[in-house]
């Protein structure tokens, strides 16, 4: 047997045709959002909209300050 045909044998697993990785990355952002509170304390549509935005904003914002700034050292 060939060393292509023994590729081609292989199953796709670790997210790369089944799409796992970017359904993990999708949950674990979710969930940080229910962090925040399970439900949507507003019923009018339009400040629903305005607190999903303002969680968002404020999970973007930690995810700011956890980033590790790259600097180059000579």
């Amino acid at each position: 047997m060939s060393a292509r045909a023994r590729v081609e044998q292989v199953p796709f697993f670790r997210g790369i045709r089944t799409g796992y990785h970017a359904r993990s990355r999708i949950e674990a952002k979710m969930r940080c959002l229910k962090a925040f509170g399970e439900r949507i304390a507003a019923r009018d549509p339009d400040r629903q909209t305005a607190e999903i935005q303002i969680r968002i904003a404020l999970m973007n914002r930690f995810s700011a300050l956890g980033t590790a700034e790259i600097v180059r050292v000579d």
